[in-house]
């Protein structure tokens, strides 16, 4: 047990890690000449098809009705609008302060698995929540000389809040599946949200002429 857990605590890390760079990234796609829906489409239809393709490999690909109907659920309603509120909010603030907000849902999470009923209340968990919330007390406060856009960091909220809904829901009813086919259920979920937003909207734009000049570049 031990050992499992250090392999999740690694798992998370390197979860943060990939956070953090989508964040950077991201900014850069931005100055390309990138909008944020074809980004978000592209994301996620790149990362269907390689989460499949590693499900296949495991032999994992199959998943129950119910739990396959859930995955797509989860991501064409809550990963979608994570991702659409935080790259959203990409585009108005700080990469730095972006993650750092959207990084108040492990607080959020452990919030609301106490009102579930989920999580017992401790003295150690109580004192790590309020230093995770003054944690974000003083991120909001120290970007505050800097006039951050108010949509911004409330999109990021948005992000952070959207993103504990979704982890409490997927807790309970895609738990026990394999991680990698339900992640590819997850992601087509949100792909076809954002690809059917970005056909509606007329702003999926894959011939972008910037994007096109420094692929060109490189």
């Amino acid at each position: 047990m031990a050992q499992r857990e250090r392999q999740g605590l690694l798992l998370c890390l390197l979860s943060a890690a990939g956070f953090g760079a989508m964040a950077i990234l991201a900014k850069d796609a931005y100055a390309a000449g990138v909008g944020v829906v074809t980004l978000l489409a592209l994301r996620f239809t790149l990362a269907t098809a390689l989460l499949w393709a590693v499900a296949v490999a495991r032999g994992a690909a199959r998943l129950p009705r119910r739990t396959l109907l859930v995955a797509l659920g989860l991501g064409a309603a809550g990963y979608s609008a994570q991702a659409g509120a935080f790259f959203g909010a990409l585009e108005r603030i700080d990469a730095s302060l972006a993650s750092l907000l959207l990084y108040a849902y492990p607080a959020l999470v452990f919030i609301g698995a106490l009102v579930l009923g989920r999580e017992r209340r401790s003295t150690r968990k109580l004192a790590a929540l309020g230093l995770a919330l003054l944690g974000a007390a003083l991120v909001l406060a120290g970007a505050g000389a800097g006039s951050p856009d108010p949509l911004g960091v409330a999109l990021a909220l948005l992000a952070a809040v959207a993103y504990t809904a979704y982890i409490l829901t997927a807790d309970t009813t895609v738990r026990g599946a394999d991680p990698f086919a339900v992640a590819a259920g997850v992601t087509t979920g949100a792909a076809a949200t954002l690809l059917v937003v970005a056909l509606c909207s007329g702003s999926l734009d894959l011939a972008s002429q910037s994007w096109a000049d420094d692929s060109l570049v490189a």
